[in-house]
């Protein structure tokens, strides 16, 4: 089994999740997001960038192979900064990927999907507390939901995967810089980029026409807006 890399941040014992695994388990919904306390940046994909803009940098993680977009939480390593003392999200709009959570869907060797599940989430339980994860024949209405958001999930990493292939076809991004020394002196920014606005109308007349009417500029342009939130992050956590 396999799944695309960025999506094993924040789980720690992915197994496939089946009937006779977990047929007798409760899931109970945790009313905190302590698992994302050691994380500074998470996954988020395009369709989420006009409500991310808003409150987190967008930037790119070109730290392996592939390339994607992460929303920041924080600028130094391992420290959300949208919790609070009791692990509740201090932000407007929680990332998909955080909410998705202790749910994965799992790439088959065949290429066939699956669902998988975080074995030592802590609201698993035998006690009966939360909903079943499985009804008495088929899948109880929390793994429905489940299983449909999964797929919506893949769909869109999917056409992120795209956006982020044609942003290298294009050659846009460039390593991401801290806006000033006192960020720079404190921040590691080394494995991100952004993209560089010269960059995009150094491009053919055909090629911009092209961005604008598949949407992609307009996301480009929700990220090159992000980034001054940069200035912000500076003076709320350093």
């Amino acid at each position: 089994m396999s799944t695309d890399k960025h999506q094993y941040q924040l789980y720690k014992n992915i197994v496939p999740l089946t009937r006779e695994d977990h047929g007798h388990l409760y899931i109970e919904r945790l009313d905190n997001f302590n698992y994302t306390r050691n994380i500074n940046t998470v996954y988020v994909f395009c369709m989420e960038f006009m409500r991310v803009a808003k409150e987190y940098p967008i930037v790119f993680s070109v730290s392996s192979d592939e390339i994607y977009p992460v929303a920041m939480l924080g600028l130094q390593n391992g420290r959300n900064e949208f919790l609070d003392e009791k692990a509740r999200w201090l932000g407007e709009y929680v990332p998909c990927y955080v909410r998705r959570y202790p749910f994965i869907l799992m790439r088959n060797d065949d290429g066939g999907f699956y669902i998988g599940i975080d074995n030592d989430y802590a609201g698993l339980n035998k006690r009966g507390r939360g909903v079943p994860l499985f009804g008495t024949i088929d899948d109880g209405p929390m793994l429905t939901e489940v299983k449909d958001f999964c797929r919506k999930f893949q769909t869109h990493i999917d056409r992120t995967s795209q956006f982020c292939k044609r942003m290298q076809e294009l050659d846009l991004l460039v390593p991401l810089r801290a806006p000033d020394s006192e960020i720079a002196g404190k921040v590691d920014f080394d494995g991100y980029a952004v993209v560089e606005r010269q960059r995009i109308w150094d491009l053919d007349d055909d090629v911009l026409l092209d961005l604008m009417k598949s949407d992609t500029m307009e996301l480009l342009y929700m990220h090159l807006f992000s980034i001054g939130l940069l200035h912000t992050f500076k003076e709320r956590y350093l």
